[in-house]
């Protein structure tokens, strides 16, 4: 019940590119020793588009790792901070993307796509 009302504030939120802006910094933040991570960031910042939020997830990069981590200890500022691309994601895997599209990425990335419960 709780992480339902933590998913459901942080969707209803109105995501702003401000909201977009201070995700990129706080990842810039998190990743600022990391050369190859700062190019994947500035490659999200200068080419992400909402209909990609699957891809940049299940890409091997700093979004999994920070959302996981996040996730997994329910770090609510975290979770605030990429609120701009949770979502993003939840939009897309609600909005019709047929399960055999989410089962491809799953098996290739070797994860489950579920930042969620839908409980």
């Amino acid at each position: 019940m709780y992480s339902q009302l933590i998913k459901d504030i942080l969707i209803g939120m109105e995501h702003t590119d401000e909201a977009k802006r201070e995700m990129i910094q706080f990842c810039r933040q998190q990743y600022e020793e990391n050369d190859g991570e700062l190019r994947c960031i500035n490659e999200f910042e200068r080419d992400y588009r909402p209909s990609k939020a699957i891809w940049w997830y299940t890409r091997e990069s700093f979004l999994y790792r920070i959302l996981n981590k996040a996730l997994r200890i329910q770090d609510i500022d975290v979770l605030y901070k990429l609120r701009f691309f949770i979502a993003d994601l939840h939009k897309q895997l609600h909005a019709g993307v047929s399960m055999g599209s989410v089962s491809r990425y799953t098996q290739h990335c070797s994860h489950k796509l579920e930042p969620f419960s839908n409980e």
